[in-house]
């Protein structure tokens, strides 16, 4: 994830074997202070209360759209607290709703886990009830390869918090 005002990128690196969430910023940090990363146990991760729901109804519309040169297919989130329009690509298919249990607050992932969609959302918009956007991003660039176990890590320079 990469954010401009946080003049960085946060990583997020889910370990299913060990149950453990990797998460660390390589921005700037300030003169003195220890680069540093947190894990977190699968089992202390809770959704938050805002977007915790009891059931999700995912639609497959079967309308497609074409973003950055991939074909999206519109799925349809619903639950008791609003609702998630997302584009889906099948061009990549890893099977992203595995991470679900990590980032429990994701609607989009809820949602692909709930049918086991395999894909990837390239663009989505998320609003509570009132029609108010939670959450809202569409992909830039996006690159598909295999990586080493070691490559997939926390930087040897970061000690845990």
């Amino acid at each position: 994830m990469q954010f401009p005002e946080a003049k960085g990128v946060s990583h997020f690196i889910p370990d299913l074997k060990a149950g453990m969430l990797y998460t660390y910023n390589d921005g700037p940090t300030p003169d003195g202070v220890k680069k540093s990363f947190f894990a977190a146990s699968l089992d202390k991760i809770q959704s938050s209360n805002e977007t915790a729901v009891s059931r999700i109804v995912v639609k497959q519309t079967g309308e497609t759209k074409d973003i950055g040169g991939f074909k999206c297919e519109k799925i349809i989130a619903s639950t008791s607290k609003g609702d998630t329009e997302m584009w889906v690509t099948k061009d990549f298919k890893p099977e992203f709703y595995k991470y679900e249990a990590f980032f429990k607050s994701n609607w989009e992932m809820m949602a692909l886990r709930e049918e086991r969609i395999k894909g990837l959302p390239l663009s989505s918009v998320t609003k509570d009830a009132a029609g108010n956007v939670l959450n809202a991003y569409e992909f830039v660039s996006i690159t598909s390869t295999d990586i080493s176990e070691t490559e997939f890590s926390v930087p040897a320079a970061y000690s845990q918090y």
